[in-house]
């Protein structure tokens, strides 16, 4: 069980595109780009980014699902073909912490619904960024110190894993020290929190799973989460 901390950063692009700008960035205006900065410096001041995660065996990969220690299965086919050439899997879950949250509510509460809007909007792609920068690290290391890759990671709701997934997948991280919890409804808190995992292929394998795209197996175009060959999401 390890904690990592990253420096949160944001794209412009990405969250411009969550503003209505998914073509067109010209079509955002000066005020609404301050107002983006803004957000951001206010930001990079309250927010407390975290991420903590956990390294287990793969005992079992079939069809649709795959079994890790403790007799916990993960259903998803999706996932058992992408790490079908790995032998370890890492749970995570990352966090802007609370006071993100609470800064975006009072906002709304003083009826700045725009800024509001726009603080949630940078907040989601500081979010994406740790997750994206935490799992490019544990990749790049491990591939030059041992030969193994990362395959892409999965979130509970995501491709064909149930949101319901989340049950099991906080049972792995039950003593997750930043305090993430998970809600009957299957609502994480802080609510600027995500969780998820990706495999670790075995030494001196990975040459075929290291170039696996799930959503290359999907027919949906018109999915949000969609990605690009690098695996990272198209917005």
């Amino acid at each position: 069980m390890k904690l990592s901390i990253i420096k949160p950063g944001f794209d412009r692009k990405v969250v411009y595109a969550r503003l209505g700008a998914e073509t067109d960035m010209r079509t955002i205006s000066g005020k609404v780009r301050k107002n983006v900065d803004r957000a951001y410096e206010n930001l990079m001041e309250i927010s407390s980014p975290s991420i903590f995660y956990t390294s287990e065996d793969i005992t079992c990969i079939e069809n649709n699902r795959i079994e890790i220690a403790n007799n916990i299965h993960l259903k998803s086919r999706k996932l058992a073909k992408t790490v079908r050439e790995c032998n370890e899997l890492i749970s995570f879950v990352g966090t802007l912490g609370e006071d993100v949250d609470k800064a975006i509510a009072t906002t709304m509460k003083k009826g700045r619904v725009s800024d509001a809007f726009i603080m949630d909007a940078v907040a989601s792609s500081f979010m994406e960024h740790i997750i994206q920068m935490f799992w490019q690290e544990k990749g790049t290391a491990l591939q030059k110190k041992e030969n193994r890759y990362a395959t892409v990671r999965f979130s509970p709701g995501y491709c064909d894993w149930p949101v319901t997934g989340q049950k099991k997948l906080f049972k792995v991280l039950s003593e997750n020290p930043i305090k993430v919890m998970l809600s009957e409804s299957m609502l994480m808190s802080p609510r600027k929190s995500v969780s998820g995992v990706f495999g670790i292929s075995e030494p001196g394998s990975g040459n075929e799973l290291k170039n696996y795209l799930p959503c290359r197996d999907c027919t949906r175009a018109d999915c949000a989460e969609r990605r690009f060959e690098s695996g990272t999401r198209e917005n």
